[in-house]
């Protein structure tokens, strides 16, 4: 890329205007999401600027500035900016907007709508994807929080610069809005000449020394910035930059959810342009029940992020990951359930345990074998009890999670802790997010609970909030209002510091108050805080930037190149997660695979499917052309397969496949009926393609101007619905969790046809199709659930059909009937109250977690060892289960064998709550060819079965159980166990 000049440019359109903002976010820093106040306050506007007149009758073509105090903000318009909103205010005017969001400490971007002249503060700045964030209609506008870090003010519109990236002076060449420019390569590592001589640049002391070393020659003022996630940047200093000791610039926060957010595209040895990896969701990670799968995934994550970072090509300096999201999957409203990936505390400690083992990937330095490097440092959100985000009358900035909502001790120890725990102890996370609501009173990032809980599980890395969750706490707007009876910024600063121990504050609450916090008096009384409690959260933060090698020699770590970006072997693999993560739910008759060579009709608003594929969060480039071009739809797929069994003279594949979407995802509209129905008649399979999508993905379902950027829809006619209440996103829960109702009008029509049908399902969290379900009709249905699938998740849904791979998953989450939603409040967290949640204590879903069909049929056995009889609760001996899966059927084919435990006799529970039905103690996939059978080991102990008390400590408790072994299908093995000895405590209730 060539250096950008400073000088005066052509005007441009506001959609051109739009893009160095646009590409800016897409790139990474969108992930400033969901913190506030990650940009400095900009400049004045330049001389000559178009200033936007400070009444309310401006119109949103209009470019330049607003704003009526020191900070102005530039405005973009038609833009949408930020994904839900925090405060929405009536009768503003864009200048007054600029200013609520600039004095707001909660807010990063605002947009405001001139028809209705309403200003919409956000707590983050993420975009939807061009062009699906520029309103055709010019009816908003949105501006940053105190217009940013401006590299060029005389440009038009002025360009925004990146905090990541040298910018010594405003307007300077190096800067660019698309990242370092090539020939001013960013500095990655410290202790270069000359500043390789200090004590902490020696590699023969112990890592520790090294750190304090470091941290004893800082100064004091220089410590608030170093605690910020994104850092302040003022003055010319980068974020986390320590120029004085040579020490580079740092980014906490790259987000690592499903892919690598943020990274470029790049071109490898062979001149070829390759994109980083885009795998399947959250839930679909969950499907597979795969441990060695998502290791590996995790770990090619890893090396992408490192050899983006070595080049350059990340957009931010950052070898640590926000992400994954672990929080369970509690109830399906929830609107963050594409990020997560089970409902069950094993399965998703499970999963969290092997995602960080691969990512981290510690390795022996090359300069010092007794030294281990990390790959990266992962960061596990959001610890803890996050599972609702906007659902009235709360929402996740203010929601306190306690007692009254079934938070008890009981409730953290049996669920929502016991996932960080796993990934903590059996994976050796080295970070944890807290998340921004309270529980049981306090705030989890000033939460003693929370730091004790780490602290018993053997954490030794780093605390960092979500977006400024520290300012969260003490907000009486938007936020806990805590500490009563006097919040103010500095008491939140000490208690997060000292109670939280929270190390990093995404947000300026530590930059803004730590020192003042640390001086004393009645803003921070009756609490207190100091420089060494300052020096610890340093401590384990700098610690992590030591253990990725980046105070090492360059040559201590073997990096990967370009060529391991994209690479054909994680192609692979996520062409393998799509296809373990697929779930049949149904087939009649046999109906899959499918025959190739017949005449397909693929019909529904997802027929054609691409971005919805790569859901949530489509940020990245995933095309070497940054379209989404290389991605296969499901009609593509299908097509293309069923061509490939035809005649090889015969005509193109539109002979044999047909392609007809027949209605929106929400739209009432039945105009489109007839063009499908006419496929579908004509067809001798139909292929039905359903489901929903993230808010945001699709213009024509963001275009209320009350909600700018999200998904309501302005006009209440029998043409349209509300997208909202069908859509999920951070920041936004579902209120229905049944498929549209025009989906459900286009089913019944496909359906009454009386041909062959497979039914197909993209959603994150659950929906419920009971109309489809109850379907009897003369010919069969066959029902896949797809999740979103991942960039190849089109391929490998189209090679399921046809049987081309017969490597399908298990529902990792239970789906309930549509009803749901009006018997059970979303505020309720514990699992037992009727009519019960999860698979645990659900007694009617649609479908139980664990769940799935195989294109082949197996037989489950196996005989009970005698040591099963004679359990004991003083011993960790394991009795070993030998269970033996056999392939009846003609197709080989992958097996996922679960392992659950029941408590015979009822187990006691408070009034009115349901006891568990099952609960899962363990898991394994195996591959089994046609006709053969494979024998699977299970390790079953008195602390396997054991159970939780009512004070939160997990006791191994003598008496009967029964284990089961199923097959997913209906198949399984039963087999009687036996505890004896007296109640032993395995693992007690964390103690503050």
């Amino acid at each position: 890329m060539q250096a950008r000049s400073d000088g005066p440019r052509p005007a441009r359109s506001a959609t051109q205007a739009l893009m160095p903002l646009l590409a800016w976010i897409t790139l990474g820093l969108a992930v400033i999401s969901s913190r506030a106040h990650v940009l400095d306050r900009g400049p004045e506007p330049p001389k000559g600027s178009n200033t936007i007149p400070q009444n309310g009758d401006t119109h949103a073509g209009a470019t330049g500035w607003v704003g009526t105090g020191a900070t102005q903000c530039y405005i973009f318009p038609g833009a949408t900016l930020g994904q839900g909103s925090i405060k929405i205010t009536p009768n503003m005017t864009p200048s007054s907007c600029c200013d609520a969001c600039t004095d707001d400490k909660a807010c990063a971007a605002w947009t405001y709508h001139t028809d209705t002249t309403t200003c919409f503060l956000k707590d983050n700045v993420k975009p939807l994807v061009p062009p699906r964030s520029i309103d055709p209609h010019n009816r908003t506008m949105s501006g940053l929080r105190g217009g940013g870090n401006i590299c060029n003010p005389h440009a038009s519109p002025p360009e925004l610069c990146p905090e990541g990236y040298p910018c010594p002076q405003c307007g300077a060449s190096a800067c660019s809005c698309e990242g370092p420019n090539p020939g001013h390569a960013v500095q990655a590592f410290a202790c270069l000449p000359p500043h390789d001589t200090y004590p902490f640049c020696d590699l023969t002391l112990p890592v520790a020394d090294r750190v304090r070393d470091l941290i004893s020659r800082i100064n004091d003022t220089d410590k608030p910035n170093l605690l910020t996630a994104r850092g302040r940047g003022g003055d010319g200093q980068a974020m986390q930059a320590i120029r004085a000791l040579g020490v580079p610039a740092y980014y906490w926060g790259t987000n690592c959810l499903h892919s690598l957010n943020g990274g470029k595209c790049v071109v490898d040895s062979n001149g070829q342009t390759r994109c980083p990896t885009n795998f399947p969701s959250g839930p679909s990670f969950g499907a597979t029940f795969d441990r060695d799968l998502i290791e590996q995934m995790a770990n090619a994550i890893g090396v992408e992020l490192r050899a983006l970072f070595k080049n350059g090509s990340l957009g931010h300096p950052s070898l640590d990951c926000w992400g994954p999201v672990v929080n369970l999957v509690r109830d399906p409203r929830h609107g963050r359930i594409g990020e997560g990936g089970s409902e069950d505390a094993y399965a998703m400690g499970e999963l969290a345990a092997a995602w960080t083992k691969g990512f981290q990937s510690p390795r022996p330095s090359l300069h010092n074998a007794s030294r281990q490097l990390y790959q990266g440092i992962l960061t596990l959100k959001h610890m803890a009890v996050n599972s609702l985000e906007n659902t009235a009358p709360f929402t996740r900035h203010d929601f306190d999670a306690n007692a009254t909502y079934g938070v008890t001790d009981f409730v953290l120890a049996d669920y929502y802790l016991r996932p960080f725990k796993s990934a903590i102890r059996d994976g050796g996370a080295r970070g944890i997010m807290c998340s921004y609501n309270s529980v049981q009173g306090i705030p989890t990032c000033l939460s003693p609970l929370m730091r004790a809980a780490r602290e018993a599980w053997g954490f030794e890395g780093y605390v960092t909030s979500d977006s400024d969750s520290v300012a969260n706490a003490y907000s009486s707007s938007n936020g806990h209002n805590y500490p009563q009876p006097d919040p103010d910024p500095e008491r939140a600063v000490a208690l997060a510091l000292t109670k939280g121990q929270c190390d990093i504050n995404s947000g300026d609450t530590y930059n803004d108050h730590l020192l003042s916090a640390v001086a004393g008096g009645p803003a921070v009384e009756p609490y207190s805080v100091t420089m060494e409690d300052v020096d610890r959260a340093l401590f384990n933060s700098l610690k992590q930037r030591f253990d990725l090698g980046l105070f090492d020699p360059e040559s201590s770590y073997e990096w990967p190149t370009n060529d391991d970006v994209g690479s054909n072997a994680s192609s692979a693999l996520s062409l393998k997660a799509s296809q373990e993560s697929l779930v049949i739910l149904r087939n009649d008759r046999g109906l899959l695979p499918l025959t190739p060579g017949r005449r397909v009709a693929v019909i529904g608003p997802h027929a054609t499917a691409q971005q919805v594929l790569v859901q949530p969060y489509p940020f990245s480039p995933f095309c070497p052309d940054n379209t989404l071009d290389c991605i296969v739809s499901p009609a593509d797929a299908i097509a293309s397969i069923n061509a490939a069994g035809t005649d090889p003279h015969a005509e193109a594949t539109d002979q044999w496949t047909k392609v007809a979407p027949g209605c929106d995802l929400f739209f009432n509209s039945t105009a489109n009926f007839s063009a499908a129905l006419a496929a579908a008649a004509d067809a001798d399979y139909v292929v039905l393609a359903l489901g929903i999508e993230t808010c945001g993905m699709n213009p024509a379902h963001n275009v209320n101007p009350l909600r700018p950027g999200r998904c309501f829809q302005e006009k209440l006619t029998t043409d349209y619905v509300f997208p909202d209440q069908y859509t999920e996103l951070e920041a936004h829960d579902r209120t229905v969790i049944d498929l549209p109702d025009i989906q459900h009008k286009l089913a019944a029509a496909v359906l009454n046809l009386g041909k062959p049908t497979v039914l197909v399902l993209f959603n994150g969290g659950a929906v419920a199709f009971e109309p489809e379900l109850a379907h009897s009709g003369p010919a069969p249905l066959a029902i896949i659930e797809a999740f979103y699938p991942g960039l190849r998740g089109g391929e490998a849904l189209a090679q399921g059909i046809y049987g081309k791979h017969n490597k399908f998953g298990r529902l990792p989450y239970t789906i309930y009937p549509a009803s749901f939603v009006d018997d059970t409040p979303m505020s309720m967290h514990d699992l037992r109250q009727p009519p019960g949640r999860t698979y645990r204590y659900a007694r009617n879903p649609l479908f139980p977690l664990g769940f799935g069909l195989s294109l082949t049929n197996w037989s489950v056995s196996g005989v009970a060892p005698s040591c099963l009889g004679a359990l004991q609760t003083a011993s960790a001996t394991s009795c070993q289960v030998e269970v033996t899966a056999r392939n009846t059927g003609g197709l080989d084919g992958d097996i996922v064998l679960m392992a659950y435990f029941s408590v015979d006799g009822a187990m006691p529970a408070g009034p009115g709550l349901l006891i568990p039905i099952r609960e899962l103690f363990d898991y394994q996939r195996v591959t089994v060819a046609a006709g053969a059978a494979t024998t699977v080991a299970f390790n079953v102990s008195a602390a396997v079965l054991a159970t939780y008390s009512d004070n939160g400590d997990r006791v191994a408790t003598p008496g009967s159980y029964t284990l089961t072994f199923d097959d997913g299908g209906g198949g399984k093995l039963v087999l009687p166990a036996t505890v004896q000895g007296a109640p032993t405590v395995v693992d007690p209730f964390p103690s503050p």
